[in-house]
């Protein structure tokens, strides 16, 4: 039992600082070799400072301050995108949250009194993933307010409307918490 453990550490320290260098061993020349092989050229050489784009695209996603999100509804080049954006720089951090929270509010307003007005047509993936975003956020907000861990407003929301968990809700599943806890905002 004693032998077993004791080739084991053997093994590990082999594994972490490679094996004890043997004079009389026979292949200790080969292996240098084939190390030195391995040392010497890699594939990742080819490249070695090249670089080439070939496309990308930056989007706004949200505003992170004080561990909360913020904008998360912001459409790409929209005014909403353009208001987090554009926030002045001489704020106090307690301005900058109140400031932060009440241009949301306005956004969701705003939002919720569009959401009759047709939509341009949008991937349904997409589509579901803002819906998420945007419930996500709600659920930052009114966790934020009640002072509960995120995940509790999750649990609440599911025991309400029922359905899985927020990665696989269907978009009808996600509409009906945004408007659950829309309602929770209001109470």
């Amino acid at each position: 039992m004693l032998l077993a453990h004791a080739a084991t550490l053997e093994k590990q320290r082999d594994h972490v600082l490679g094996k004890p260098k043997n004079p009389d061993d026979i292949w200790a020349e080969t292996e240098a070799l084939i190390e030195q092989a391995n040392r010497d050229e890699t594939a990742s050489d080819d490249l070695f400072g090249e670089y080439e784009a070939l496309e990308s695209q930056a989007t706004f996603d949200h505003v992170l301050f004080d561990s909360q999100a913020f904008g998360m509804h912001a459409e790409p080049s929209s005014q909403d995108e353009s208001d987090y954006l554009g926030l002045p720089g001489l704020l106090e951090p307690a301005q900058v949250s109140v400031l932060l929270a009440e241009r949301q509010r306005r956004q969701l307003r705003r939002r919720e009194r569009d959401d009759g007005k047709a939509e341009p047509e949008v991937a349904l993936h997409r589509a579901l993933e803002s819906k998420r975003k945007e419930l996500n956020s709600l659920v930052a907000q009114y966790a934020r307010i009640k002072g509960i861990p995120h995940s509790h407003v999750h649990a609440d929301l599911r025991r309400e409307c029922g359905g899985p968990k927020l990665a696989q809700a269907s978009q009808k599943e996600v509409d009906e918490r945004v408007k659950a806890i829309r309602g929770w905002m209001r109470s």
